[in-house]
C-alpha cells in the first residue's frame, strides 16, 4: 500500500470521527437557519484540517524515509 493511500485512509477515519463529534453542532446550526456557519463547519474545516494533516504526515514520512519523492 502506498504512502498516499495510507495517509488518505487515516485522514478519512479522523474526519469521520471529527464529524461525529460536531454533528450536534451542525444540527443546531441547521435548526437556527445559520447556513453559512453550517457550511464552514461541515465543509471548510474538515478540508483545511485534512490538508494540514496530510502535509504534516508527509513531512514526517520524508524525515523518516517512508515517502518517495
Amino acid at each position: 500500500m502506498s504512502f498516499n493511500k495510507i495517509v488518505i485512509t487515516i485522514i478519512v477515519i479522523i474526519g469521520i470521527a471529527g464529524l461525529t463529534f460536531i454533528s450536534p453542532l451542525l444540527g443546531i446550526l441547521l435548526e437556527l437557519g445559520d447556513y453559512t456557519w453550517f457550511l464552514v463547519f461541515a465543509v471548510a474545516v474538515p478540508l483545511v484540517c485534512g490538508v494540514i494533516l496530510y502535509l504534516i504526515l508527509r513531512v514526517i514520512a520524508k524525515v523518516f524515509g517512508l515517502a518517495n519523492g
